[in-house]
């Protein structure tokens, strides 16, 4: 049996197993339609009806008021917010029941929009919230440990495949997805009590799990702990998500690659559903002196992440996204582990103004594939914490060579200096270069290191090499030459540097 072969065959079953689980699941729960009918008052010592815990002197579930003593959040509570945006925390003490209604969503969406690059998406959304038609991530959820959420999930008639919600948050049968299977066309509803505190991860659970997961079927709930966390000026949601398709067609789609989803080698990691979610216009924004809280879902599905804020600290640390105050924090932590699946609650102190880059520290990751985001800190500096320092008698740099760019021939120059970001402006000079169809145009390597001329454009310090040339290494004092016939945009960036990129314009 071929690779591809036995890879099908472990789908199949594996969808089988998942099946017969949730229908014994399904089949092992009865309700009478009301989830309030028959409730018992539950055992103050547990929290729990009719159970007990051995040995364990300080249980941790809460004591649940009665379904049906339970009173309804108020109308000015938010329960669902789309990412970054995280619903503001619900100021009360007592346990209530509240709503959220999701719908699913099938659609193509822009995945890397600096490749031009687009994919098929399933996701959520907040129902009739047609301003978002590709749902990855879903809403970000949120209630207060004791609260009883009533989910309900629509799938609209024009989809073309059933789906559910997974919800980790939920106990119960396939963590809700057993009764909120939906065919196009079909609604459903669960209530479920939220037990324990911390962020968790919500995801698709239907038939070929890995598959729907992969096209983005993902999301967020926040479940904060019966006593909140401390107030802080920011909060935000961040789920890492790995795409797994294949090349980008003439039409910009890439495929779903079930081969690369079984390699376990995702062609794209994302924060937030796609590589521009979190930088640019999007870029979170703080000042210096305020605490931003960061909760991270790492989606997966197949790989951990390694949340690290370039350029500062995770000042505070709930490992694994468990928020119950019996749990220990970190501080002052560089690099926190976060597993497929799992989730992590991070805090960040604007210190000084910087750009920090959000990322995966499998670096390859981030700056190849797109797992990237920035938080801009403005405000006033601190040179107790951090300065730049000239020498005292800094010899000053000679200037390149001139370049002449005239018909027939060209240079561009690397000059001293060239690798250090900090001079991204001037790393090959001149940066543009127009010339007509026919030009021979050689590079000069006067920098100490090692430097490449790789046709392809660069984003967020993200190269993307379309094939078109390539020097290879270029040493110290050496060059390279390319003779350029066809009229064309040809940009361009040094493969091991990215933040160095520059163009060339061939006219006619």
């Amino acid at each position: 049996m071929t690779g591809p072969a036995r890879r099908r065959g472990a789908v199949r079953l594996l969808t089988t197993i998942f099946s017969f689980a949730l229908a014994a699941a399904s089949c092992g729960t009865t309700s009478s339609g009301d989830p309030g009918a028959g409730s018992p008052r539950l055992a103050p010592s547990t929290g729990i009806a009719g159970t007990s815990a051995p040995g364990a002197t300080d249980p941790i579930l809460p004591d649940l008021v009665p379904v049906a003593e339970l009173p309804d959040a108020g109308a000015d509570e938010i329960h669902a917010t789309t990412a970054p945006a995280v619903p503001p925390a619900a100021e009360r003490t007592d346990q209530r029941r509240f709503a959220v209604h999701l719908e699913v969503t099938e659609a193509l969406c822009p995945l890397d929009p600096a490749s031009g690059t687009s994919t098929e998406v399933w996701g959520y959304r907040i129902a009739g919230s047609h301003d978002d038609v590709c749902g990855s991530p879903g809403p970000v959820l949120r209630g207060r440990v004791g609260d009883l959420a009533v989910v309900t999930l629509t799938n609209p008639a024009a989809n073309q495949r059933a789906h559910n919600i997974d919800f980790h948050a939920v106990t119960g049968p396939g963590g809700g997805a057993a009764g909120l299977t939906v065919g196009p066309g079909e609604t459903r509803t669960i209530a479920v009590r939220l037990l324990y505190p911390g962020a968790f991860m919500y995801h698709c659970a239907f038939g070929d799990v890995p598959r729907h997961i992969a096209h983005g079927m993902s999301g967020m709930f926040i479940v904060d702990p019966a006593g909140p966390l401390p107030p802080v000026d920011h909060e935000w949601a961040v789920v890492q998500s790995e795409w797994y398709v294949g090349p980008t067609g003439d039409d910009g789609e890439a495929i779903y690659d079930p081969v690369g989803l079984f390699d376990e080698v995702p062609r794209f990691v994302t924060l937030n559903g796609r590589t521009d979610a979190l930088v640019d216009d999007r870029a979170l924004r703080m000042r210096v002196g305020e605490r931003a809280r960061l909760y991270l879902v790492n989606a997966g599905l197949n790989l951990a992440s390694n949340w690290h804020p370039i350029g500062s600290h995770w000042d505070l640390v709930w490992p694994e996204g468990a928020t119950h105050p019996a749990n220990r924090t970190i501080r002052g932590s560089q690099s926190t582990l976060v597993v497929a699946g799992g989730a992590t609650v991070t805090e960040l102190v604007g210190v000084v103004p910087a750009t920090v880059l959000l990322v995966d520290h499998a670096l390859v990751r981030t700056f190849a594939k797109g797992a990237i985001g920035h938080v801009v800190i403005d405000g006033p500096g601190n040179p107790e914490v951090y300065a730049e320092v000239a020498p005292d008698e800094a010899p000053a740099a000679a200037p390149p060579d001139a370049v002449d760019p005239v018909a027939g021939e060209g240079a561009v120059v690397m000059p001293a200096g060239a690798w250090n970001p900090a001079n991204a402006a001037t790393a090959y000079l001149p940066g543009d270069l127009v010339v007509p169809a026919g030009t021979t145009i050689t590079w000069r390597n006067d920098d100490t290191v090692v430097h490449t001329v790789t046709s392809g454009p660069v984003r967020d310090n993200r190269a993307t090499p379309d094939g078109r040339f390539d020097s290879g290494d270029i040493d110290p004092g050496g060059s390279f030459s390319r003779t350029f016939d066809e009229p064309g945009r040809y940009p361009y960036h040094c493969a091991p540097h990215p933040w160095m990129a520059a163009r060339i314009v061939v006219t006619n």
